[in-house]
């Protein structure tokens, strides 16, 4: 014999889940947010880096004469 659960525990469950789920769908596209300008502040530090690896060279060269 199954035994089911109150209405109100059953809402209750349901109501709980529909704001677990909501809060699921607000809360990973914020988490993808600060991936992707983590993405973009080491693409801008790596482009930064090369660019100064350039300077450097440049220097050394205009130097060494």
């Amino acid at each position: 014999m199954l035994l089911r659960k109150p209405v109100t525990e059953q809402g209750g469950l349901r109501r709980r889940d529909t704001l677990l789920c909501a809060a699921f769908h607000k809360i990973l596209p914020l988490w993808a947010d600060d991936l992707l300008i983590d993405c973009l502040f080491e693409a801008v530090k790596v482009s930064l880096c090369h660019a100064k690896l350039h300077l450097i060279s440049l220097l050394l060269a205009s130097h060494s004469l």
